[in-house]
């Protein structure tokens, strides 16, 4: 799990536009995930990094660097990563210490491919978000 991945693809299991647009992990949408790069390293340490504009360029993003704090869960033999902000390099971006998000690892190939899948909710709807990372370097 530790090392250097970038996000290579973002899929929601239900194309309803507005979650397209709902604001992931406090700032940024869905588009602005793809193309990022994560750092996991084995001291728990991490960051994320969101580039200027989508992987397609039809989205503006907030770029930057924000600082995790993430850990490996298991619950009921299916596992999980979780995370919550550190620090935040980035100037307009709050820092809640208090969120935690959490994505259920639907799939693990060590130094090539991590799926996670996240529950999105709006207007008593819920969708899946799933992110395919690939690995990138030690």
């Amino acid at each position: 799990m530790f090392g250097k991945w970038t996000i290579t693809s973002v899929k929601l299991d239900d194309t309803l536009s507005a979650f397209k647009r709902l604001p992931i992990l406090e700032d940024i949408t869905a588009g602005c995930l793809e193309g990022s790069s994560w750092t996991l390293a084995k001291d728990d340490i991490g960051a994320y990094q969101i580039m200027g504009s989508s992987k397609n360029g039809s989205e503006k993003c907030n770029p930057g660097v924000r600082n995790i704090i993430w850990l490996l869960l298991e619950i009921n033999k299916t596992n999980f990563i979780q995370f919550r902000r550190s620090t935040t390099q980035v100037p307009g971006v709050k820092l809640d210490k208090f969120t935690s998000y959490i994505m259920e690892i639907e799939k693990f190939e060590k130094k090539k491919i991590l799926v996670t899948k996240y529950p999105l909710y709006y207007k008593g709807q819920t969708t899946w978000m799933h992110l395919t990372y690939t690995y990138a370097q030690n």
